[in-house]
C-alpha cells in the first residue's frame, strides 16, 4: 500500500579488489552504469575503499566524489582486526586516511 511518502534507506558499496592485484580495476566497468542508476533515482550511497589502493583507482573516486557520494574507508589495506591489534589498527586508519586525502581532499 502506498502512502505517497518516500522510504529512507542507505546504499553501500565496498569497493573490493579481490583477484589480489595491486593494479586490479575491473570494478569500474560496473561502476557507470550503477552511477546512472543512482541518478536516475537521484539516490547517493557510501562507496567503501582501502586507502592503499586510493591512489590507483584516483579517476573513479573522483568521480563518485564529485558525484556526492560518500567515500567511507576501510583501513590502509582492509586487514580484519583481530590481526591487526589496538596499536597497528590506529596506523592503518592514518595512513588510509592520509591516502585517501591525498586523493579526494
Amino acid at each position: 500500500m502506498s502512502t505517497g511518502r518516500f522510504m529512507s534507506i542507505r546504499i553501500t558499496v565496498d569497493v573490493e579488489n579481490l583477484s589480489g592485484s595491486i593494479s586490479d580495476d575491473t570494478f569500474i566497468g560496473p561502476l557507470v552504469p550503477l552511477l546512472e542508476l543512482l541518478e536516475q533515482h537521484q539516490t547517493k550511497a557510501t562507496f567503501f575503499v582501502v586507502g592503499a589502493l586510493s591512489s590507483l583507482w584516483r579517476e573513479p573516486l573522483l568521480l563518485l566524489s564529485k558525484s556526492g557520494h560518500e567515500i567511507g574507508l576501510h583501513g590502509h589495506t582492509h586487514e580484519h582486526l583481530d590481526s591487526l591489534g589496538p596499536r597497528k589498527f590506529g596506523k592503518s586508519l592514518i595512513e588510509g586516511r592520509e591516502a585517501l586525502e591525498n586523493v579526494i581532499g
